[in-house]
């Protein structure tokens, strides 16, 4: 992804899209499960929560919800700082375990996105090591959008699915319907 041209600007959470609301309440949850490892001297499920929030959610998820936002100027701007920040944490959560790759990969988003940040900025650091430590961010978890999106998740894994078990090409648009009920069709319809 190419962060350039990432200008800070004040955004309020809740006026965000709903992938962005979602990674920053998964972040907030990542940087807590890794906190909490770490002072439990769990390094290695620590390690694993970090880890599974960049591919899991970020890698697999967010980065494919954005696309269509980062190919339109008008739009491209708020993803592009709802994900310097995103990477800007990651980074810092990652740094105790692989502290010579997250310096270098610190270094480039410095330079792509020197200031970072959502409703403020970022504590700003030239180099990694000095960086504060990721701060916990209750205003931006949402555990009823991260249930709504898991839904979704499970909605759209089930349709590569079925379209790997019945060799349909990935270029191929289908017209999917999905009978659901009461809370389910509405999250559903939410997402």
């Amino acid at each position: 992804m190419n962060l350039e041209a990432v200008k800070f600007q004040t955004l309020q959470v809740q006026g965000l899209a709903l992938e962005d609301r979602w990674i920053l309440s998964r972040l907030t949850d990542a940087v807590e499960r890794v906190h909490r490892h770490l002072t439990a001297y769990n390094p290695s499920a620590a390690i694993s929560a970090a880890r599974d929030f960049f591919w899991g959610d970020l890698c697999d998820w967010y980065l494919e919800l954005i696309k269509p936002r980062m190919r339109d100027p008008s739009r491209a701007g708020t993803a592009r700082q709802v994900l310097a920040t995103t990477l800007d944490q990651i980074l810092r959560l990652f740094h105790p375990f692989v502290p010579f790759i997250t310096e270098a990969l610190w270094d480039k988003l410095n330079e792509q996105a020197p200031i970072r940040g959502i409703d403020q900025e970022l504590p700003g650091s030239e180099l990694l090591v000095r960086a504060a430590w990721p701060e916990q961010r209750a205003d931006w978890r949402d555990e009823e959008l991260e249930g709504q999106m898991a839904l979704m998740q499970e909605v759209v894994t089930g349709i590569r699915e079925n379209r790997a078990r019945y060799e349909v090409a990935a270029g191929t648009k289908l017209n999917v319907r999905i009978r659901a009920t009461g809370n389910t069709a509405e999250a559903l319809s939410a997402t």
